[in-house]
């Protein structure tokens, strides 16, 4: 499947990050070339304004891999791995941390993750009462405050 390289383009950093991974010997061939392309995954989620994706990156790698792999079934093989890999990655980077509903320590930080919660059409999945007897049962009844 060809996509052309997508409209979001690099920043100067990111495709410092991401030459540096492209021109290493093999593409995931040893640990120092899988950390290579970790660091230029970093790079995207710590340095791109909107969020970014495989299908972003598949755009590049079409472009700039035929040089490097001729062979059109292996280099199909080397984008679709790094696209997951990607993929994985920066939703895994995305992801919220803490989670305070599983630390259970800040009653204000609890309540506040039960607030976001919401139902598909756009309501609260909590109502206040729910979210004191939640707090009250994990933290006692000294943490009911509003």
């Amino acid at each position: 499947m060809k996509t052309h390289a997508s409209k979001k383009k690099m920043s100067r950093i990111i495709s410092k990050y991401y030459l540096n991974w492209l021109n290493g010997p093999k593409l995931f061939g040893d640990l120092s070339d899988e950390q290579r392309f970790y660091r230029f995954v970093k790079s995207c989620t710590r340095y791109c304004r909107s969020r970014v994706d495989g299908h972003w990156l598949r755009g590049y790698l079409e472009k700039d891999l035929p040089d490097k792999y001729h062979d059109a079934k292996y280099r199909e093989q080397i984008i679709q791995k790094a696209v997951s890999l990607f993929d994985h990655i920066v939703d895994c980077e995305n992801t919220p941390f803490p989670d305070h509903l599983v630390e259970m320590t800040n009653p204000a930080l609890v309540k506040m993750q039960l607030r976001s919660f919401e139902t598909f059409d756009g309501k609260r999945y909590y109502s206040d009462e729910q979210i004191d007897e939640i707090v009250t049962e994990n933290l006692g009844d000294n943490n009911i405050k509003r």
